[in-house]
C-alpha cells in the first residue's frame, strides 16, 4: 500500500496513515487525530481540492471520522498523484461488446446488408462524434482479446491461447501479468469494471479487485441469464459443471466488490441478488453511470471505466419492445431477437453517455469501443460478407467493430473521420496508457517488467487521429492455438470447431495453417443455411444447399473421414486480406515462398511461447461437478458462483474425499495398479473430511466430467498415463490444504 500512497511530505503519509487507524478504532478526541486532520487538511489545500476541510467540517463531530476517512481512502490510496489536472488526463471508458460481428453496427461493411442493421441511435451518434476504426484486429474468442487487452500482450505469452476460461481453470491471466489497471491505478486513475471478467476466479488473487480494479460489479463468468443472472444449463456452454447433487440448476454468477488498493489483502465480496429480472445491458449501463456520478465528486481523480457488456452473448433473451423496435429486419425470428438485444445495449449506452454530458465530464473523456471477437451466426448474428465467424482465424472471427468517440479534443478534431491503421487488441493497451501519461513499463512491485506486443501509444494515436495514417504496426499474431478443442468434440462436431490451428497478419498478407473450424459465408439472415437457428449453443451441421450459403474449401464434414484414410486435407490458406478481405481467392499455391517466410515466423512463436494452460487437461479439481458454488447466497438463491479453488472451500464441500473415492472405484474397476496409489489416500482424505457415501449415478457423473475435460468418449477409458497425472495432481492440491490449515 505504502507503493501507492501519493507523493506528499512524510509527515502527512505518517498522519495519514495514522489518522485511518485512529478512525478505525473510533477515537477522533485525541490530540494525535486533530494534528493529522490539519496536515491532511493543508496536503489537500495545496491539490486544490480542500475535500477534507469542506466535508468534515460541516459534519457533527459524531459523522466527521466517517466523512474524512472517506476522503482518505480516495485521496490517499487511490491516488499516487492527488495533484494531477484532469484536463492533461481524460477520463477513460473501454467498452466492449460481446459477440458483436461485422455487420452488427452501421457503416463497417459499407453497407453490405442494405437495411438489415439493428435500431442503435446511440451507437450510431456516438461513431459519428468520432472515429470508426476499418482495420482493428481481435483474437477469435472473448477471453483471450481480454487478456490482450489488459495485458498489451499476446496470449500465447503466457498460455492463455486456447479457446475461453472454462470454469474449471483458476486463471486465465497468471498472477505476475500486470494489467492496465494496475498501470492506471499507480499512475493516479480511479479504476473500474462493470460487467464481464471471464478470466478467472478459482482464487481471491485473481478476481477483478486483485487485478487493479477497486471495485467491480458483474460476472466472474460469461454472463449467463441476462435476466435472473445465472449459469447453468441452457445458459452457459459447460452449464452442467453448475448442477449440484441437490438439484440445483442455476447458480448465481453476479458481484460486487471493492478494493482501495486494488489488491487482495483489503478486497471485500458480496454476491449481489436484488437484481433478479433487471436485464443484464439495462443493469450494467445503471453501474456505469454510477461509476461516472462518482468520479464527477472527485474533480482531481480521472476515471478509467472498464465497461464488458455480457450481450449480444447467448443466451438469446430481450423484451418484446426491442424486438419490435428491429421490425424492419427480415429473415428468421432469431435475427430480430438478436437485433432487439443490440437495442437494448445501445439504450444502455445512451445511458452512459448522458451521464458523462450530465456531469459535465464529456468533453475530458475519450470512449474505445470494440466488439471481442466476431458474431456467431447461429444465433441470428452476422458477420457479412466476411468469411467465418467467431471461434475461427478467419476475418469474419477476428475484424473486430471499433470505435472511438468522446469529447476530448483530439476525438473532436477527428469526428466524423474513419481510420484504417492497423490496430491489435494488444494495442488498446498502450493507447490508453499513452492518452493517460501512464507508464507502460510498469509492473507490480513482486514482478519484473515484461515486454509488450503493443505498439507504441503514441505512434497509434497519431495514427489514429493526426494527418499521417500509416500505423506503426504491421504484424501481429492472428492465432497460436496448439491444442484446439477436445478431441472428442471435434469429430462430434464434424470440425466445425477449431482445431489445432495458427495465423499471422503481416503487411497485406495472412496465412492460416492447420484446422480452422468452419469457413463458409453466410449471408445476413444465416436461417436460410440451418434447418433452425438456436438461442444457446452450437450447429454441427452442414449448411443448407442454398445460393446464398456458400462453402469454404476446408470441407470440414469429410477431414474426420480423410484423416482415417490417410488422405491429406487442406491446411494451408494465403490471403491478400488488402484486396482480398472476404479472403475467397487463395494464394498458397501460387506465392509458396511467402507461405515459407510466415511459416518460419509462426515456428518462432510457437517456440517461444507458453504452453496453453496445463490445467486445462488434468485438473481434477476443475471436473467435479457441483464444487463451484457456495450456498444460499441469499434473495431466494440457491448457490452462488464462488472462489472455488480457495483450500478452506475445497475443505468445506468435501472435495478431496469426493476425489479420492472416484479415483480409487475408477482405478480399481479397470484393474489398475495404482489402486494401491489410491487406496492410501482414501484414509488420509478420511482425515481431513467428513463426507457423504456415493451412489452409482454420482459416480457416472463425476465419470462424465473426466472424460470430457480429457477430451475422450464415452465408451473410452481413462488412460493410466492420465491417471497419474490426476493422482499427483491431487496429491499436490491436498498438500496445499494441509499446508493452509496448519497456518490457520
Amino acid at each position: 500500500m505504502l507503493a501507492r500512497l501519493p507523493r506528499f511530505s512524510f509527515s502527512a503519509t505518517a498522519c495519514s496513515l495514522f489518522f485511518l487507524i485512529q478512525l478505525s478504532s473510533g477515537q477522533p478526541g485525541d490530540s494525535k487525530y486533530r494534528v493529522c486532520k490539519s496536515a491532511w487538511e493543508d496536503h489537500a489545500g495545496n491539490c486544490g481540492g480542500n475535500k477534507v476541510s469542506e466535508r468534515a467540517k460541516t459534519g457533527t463531530s459524531q459523522s466527521e471520522p466517517q466523512n474524512v476517512a472517506t476522503c482518505l481512502r480516495e485521496d490517499i490510496a487511490e491516488k499516487a498523484s492527488p495533484c494531477k489536472n484532469q484536463s492533461s488526463t481524460p477520463n477513460i471508458l473501454v467498452v466492449v461488446l460481446d459477440d458483436v460481428g461485422w455487420a452488427g453496427l452501421k457503416g463497417y461493411n459499407n453497407g453490405a446488408s442494405g437495411n438489415q442493421y439493428a435500431h442503435t441511435p446511440n451507437f450510431d451518434a456516438a461513431v459519428a462524434e468520432g472515429i470508426r476504426l476499418k482495420n482493428l484486429y481481435v483474437q477469435p474468442m472473448c477471453s483471450p482479446t481480454r487478456a490482450a487487452m489488459l495485458t498489451g500482450r499476446y496470449p500465447h505469452r503466457y498460455g492463455a491461447q486456447t479457446f475461453v476460461q472454462r470454469p474449471y481453470q483458476s486463471t486465465f491471466l497468471p498472477q505476475d501479468e500486470t494489467t492496465l489497471a494496475d498501470k492506471l491505478l499507480a499512475a493516479g486513475y480511479s479504476t473500474a469494471l462493470v460487467g464481464k471478467w471471464h478470466l478467472g476466479y478459482g482464487r481471491k488473487k485473481y478476481t477483478p479487485t486483485s487485478r487493479g480494479f477497486q471495485r467491480f460489479f458483474g460476472s466472474y463468468e460469461v454472463g449467463g441469464d441476462h435476466y435472473n443472472h445465472t449459469v447453468g444449463p441452457n445458459t452457459h456452454a459447460l452449464g452442467q459443471l453448475f448442477t449440484l447433487p441437490e438439484g440445483v440448476q442455476q447458480t448465481l454468477d453476479l458481484h460486487r466488490e471493492s478494493s482501495i488498493t486494488g489488491r487482495e489483502e483489503d478486497r471485500v465480496h458480496e454476491f449481489v441478488t436484488t437484481e433478479r429480472g433487471v436485464y443484464s445491458s439495462h443493469m450494467l449501463s445503471r453501474e456505469a453511470a454510477k461509476e461516472i456520478n462518482r468520479a464527477a465528486t472527485l474533480p482531481h481523480q480521472p476515471l478509467f471505466l472498464y465497461l464488458a457488456y455480457t450481450t449480444i452473448h447467448t443466451p438469446l433473451e430481450v423484451d418484446r419492445r426491442y424486438i419490435d423496435m428491429n421490425a424492419h429486419m427480415e429473415g428468421s425470428h432469431e435475427i430480430r431477437v438478436n437485433a432487439g438485444m443490440m437495442s437494448a445495449m445501445d439504450e444502455g449506452f445512451g445511458i452512459v453517455v448522458n451521464a458523462l454530458k450530465t456531469n459535465e465530464m464529456w468533453d475530458d473523456t475519450v470512449i474505445l469501443l470494440f466488439s471481442d471477437n466476431g458474431a456467431l451466426v447461429y444465433q441470428g448474428a452476422s458477420n457479412y460478407p466476411l468469411r467465418g465467424m467467431k471461434m475461427g482465424p478467419f476475418e469474419g472471427g477476428i475484424r473486430s467493430v471499433a470505435m472511438i468517440t468522446g469529447g476530448h479534443p483530439d476525438v473532436r478534431r477527428a469526428a466524423g473521420s474513419e481510420s484504417r491503421a492497423m490496430l491489435h487488441a494488444v494495442d488498446i493497451h498502450t493507447i490508453v496508457l499513452h492518452l493517460a501519461g501512464a507508464d507502460p513499463n510498469y509492473s507490480n512491485a513482486q514482478y519484473p517488467p515484461k515486454n509488450l506486443d503493443a505498439m507504441s501509444g503514441a505512434a497509434l494515436w497519431k495514427s489514429i487521429v493526426g494527418d499521417e495514417n500509416a500505423s506503426p504496426r504491421t504484424e501481429f499474431i492472428v492465432l497460436l492455438d496448439e491444442l484446439g478443442q477436445f478431441p472428442s468434440l471435434l469429430r462430434t462436431s464434424n470440425y466445425v470447431l477449431l482445431g489445432k490451428c495458427s495465423a499471422i497478419r503481416s503487411g497485406k498478407y495472412k496465412l492460416i495453417v492447420g484446422r480452422p473450424g468452419r469457413d463458409d459465408w453466410f449471408p445476413t439472415d444465416p436461417g436460410k443455411c440451418f434447418q433452425s437457428l438456436v438461442h444457446e449453443g452450437a450447429i454441427f451441421d452442414v449448411p443448407n444447399d442454398h445460393k446464398d450459403c456458400i462453402r469454404g474449401d476446408f470441407n470440414y464434414e469429410h477431414a474426420l473421414a480423410k484423416d482415417k484414410r490417410g488422405l491429406p486435407v487442406k491446411e494451408v490458406w494465403l490471403f491478400d486480406i488488402e484486396n482480398d478481405p472476404e479472403e475467397r481467392h487463395d494464394l498458397s499455391s501460387s506465392h509458396p515462398e511467402i507461405v515459407t517466410r510466415l511459416k518460419g515466423r509462426l515456428a518462432f512463436e510457437h517456440a517461444n511461447s507458453v504452453p496453453s494452460l496445463p490445467d486445462r487437461w488434468d485438473s481434477l479439481v476443475g471436473m467435479m461437478r457441483g464444487i463451484f458454488h457456495q450456498p444460499n447466497p441469499g434473495g431466494g438463491y440457491e448457490a452462488g458462483l464462488t472462489t472455488w479453488q480457495e483450500p478452506d472451500h475445497l475443505r468445506k464441500v468435501g472435495f478431496f474425499r469426493r476425489a479420492w473415492h472416484w479415483i480409487r472405484i475408477s482405478t480399481l474397476s479397470t484393474a489398475s495398479k495404482l489402486a494401491g496409489i489410491a487406496q492410501t489416500h482414501e484414509t488420509q482424505a478420511d482425515s481431513i473430511e467428513n463426507g457423504d457415501n456415493f451412489d452409482h449415478n454420482e459416480m457416472e457423473k463425476m465419470d462424465e466430467a473426466m472424460r470430457l475435460a480429457l477430451g475422450l468418449e464415452h465408451h473410452e477409458s481413462i488412460p493410466k498415463e492420465e491417471m497419474l497425472k490426476l493422482i499427483r495432481k491431487l496429491s499436490a492440491l491436498e498438500a496445499s490444504l494441509m499446508s493452509f490449515r496448519a497456518k490457520m
